[in-house]
């Protein structure tokens, strides 16, 4: 049942593919990121990955904090800002994924991953909150299942195909091309605020 309405409604379904992007984009990241760091600036491997989880989970638990705060204060007024929130955070986490790939220098990268964790955080704070302002409540825990379900299904993939071209582009070209995910994940929510939102909102 949980599976049908998130189906039948165009918000959830538009939350959940924009869910399943970041997701994507996230365990690309996690899966090559100590990789890249080590074979790109000659880091040790215990150097490599401690920087490529730092970074990002220090700025990301800031960005959980901004963005949770600001969403509370301002869905008072507006329940359609929570998912302002998120598609502002993702939309500004891409140009940091490809700061991240494409830096020529360690500090570049590690903005890079610091502006990706921060960003990310404030999508974060909204996550599960978004998908609950457009299902009813008795559907939540198990809507919340299937939205993670699917999006670690897809987001599965991510480590694979990154693995297949990194031999051709190799892994800063990549990591440049995953921050198109995070802008697509954005117009995602950005097409479901304009057009679903209002009629799919419940106020409970």
């Amino acid at each position: 049942a949980a599976l049908s309405i998130l189906v039948r409604t165009p918000t959830a379904l538009l939350l959940t593919l924009a869910y399943t992007g970041m997701i994507f984009v996230y365990i690309g990241y996690m899966t090559w990121t100590t990789t890249f760091l080590f074979e790109k600036f000659h880091l040790s491997l215990a150097q490599a990955g401690f920087s490529s989880m730092f970074y990002f989970h220090v700025f990301a638990f800031v960005g959980v904090l901004i963005g949770g705060s600001l969403s509370d204060y301002w869905a008072q007024r507006r329940p359609m800002a929570r998912l302002a929130t998120q598609c502002v955070g993702l939309l500004l986490s891409a140009p940091f994924v490809y700061i991240m790939g494409m830096g020529t220098t360690q500090a570049m990268t590690y903005i890079g991953l610091a502006g990706y964790g921060l960003f990310r955080g404030v999508y974060d704070s909204n996550i599960y909150v978004s998908l609950f302002c457009v299902i009813e409540r008795r559907y939540h825990s198990s809507a919340t299942g299937v939205m993670t379900m699917f999006g670690f299904m897809v987001g599965a993939f991510s480590p694979y195909l990154l693995g297949l071209v990194k031999p051709t582009l190799g892994l800063s070209a990549a990591f440049a091309v995953l921050s198109v995910v995070h802008v697509l994940s954005a117009a995602a929510i950005l097409l479901a605020m304009t057009v679903f939102f209002a009629k799919d909102h419940r106020d409970e």
